[in-house]
């Protein structure tokens, strides 16, 4: 059984229905317990959120996370919006997908930050993918707000994945989302150097393959006891109440 930290929900060009189904079957394929979801597509950034939701409201095992574009006028109401909605805990922020750099927008993102301070949220940050994912450009953040935790998506990727592992050793407040990590010798020293309460199991599905995702910790030769804080324990320590009626996981066979 495993807690999957980071999927999105994709949308028909066409139909504009959200496509859960794909969602839910890969989640019985995968042995995937719950999923944290979000979505960049939809009429709005509040519909598009809304849709996350009510999906959560259908399914349990969907945590919904909001996505907030901090280019937008409505950003830091929609954050406060989301939040106040106790099912919501997380949000995502997206430099590449939503086309800003951090540092020109530090006036709203502070904004932002303060709400989920108000709120204890979660705040997972894409990274990697060209210089508008680079983790450092966020470190201002990081530091200004050291009661909140900040997931970072991907770990950097291919692009920073060895300096993302050097940033999480100055800054505590860091976890590490694991899809997309595609630089092995970076990964194995990210698991050798970082404690494995940092880090949380991601696939990035329907834009990765679960199966792959999961065989890749696999190939490490992590304990069990490591494995479980990957795949399962260290959400459900991050949030509790979203995760409260998870048992006992295991994940090595």
């Amino acid at each position: 059984m495993i807690f999957d930290f980071h999927a999105h929900l994709r949308r028909n060009a066409q139909s504009h229905q959200y496509e859960i189904e794909e969602q839910l079957e890969d989640m019985r394929a995968n042995h995937i317990a719950y999923r944290v979801l979000s979505t960049f597509e939809g009429a709005s950034m509040a519909s598009a959120n809304n849709a996350v939701i009510a999906l959560h409201q259908q399914y349990p095992q969907i945590i919904p996370c909001a996505v907030i574009n901090p280019k937008q006028d409505e950003a830091v109401a929609e954050t406060r919006r989301v939040l106040s909605n106790h099912q919501v805990r997380l949000i995502e922020m997206d430099s590449l997908e939503c086309g800003f750099l951090p540092e020109k927008l530090e006036s709203t993102i502070n904004a932002i930050l303060d709400v989920c301070a108000q709120h204890q949220a979660v705040v997972k940050i894409f990274t990697g993918s060209t210089h508008r994912g680079a983790p450092d450009q966020w470190l201002k953040y990081f530091r200004r707000f050291p009661q909140l935790t900040f997931v970072l998506l991907h770990m950097g990727a291919g692009d920073f994945q060895y300096g993302t592992v050097d940033l999480c050793q100055e800054v505590p407040n860091l976890m590490l989302e694991t899809s997309v990590a595609c630089e092995a010798p970076a990964l194995q020293k990210a698991l050798r150097v970082l404690a494995p309460e940092r880090f949380l199991f991601g696939s990035d599905f329907p834009e990765y393959f679960t199966e792959l995702e999961v065989m890749k910790l696999n190939y490490y030769g992590l304990t069990k006891t490591q494995l479980q804080n990957i795949y399962a324990e260290n959400a459900r320590r991050l949030l509790p109440d979203l995760f409260e009626d998870a048992k006992a996981v295991n994940v090595c066979g």
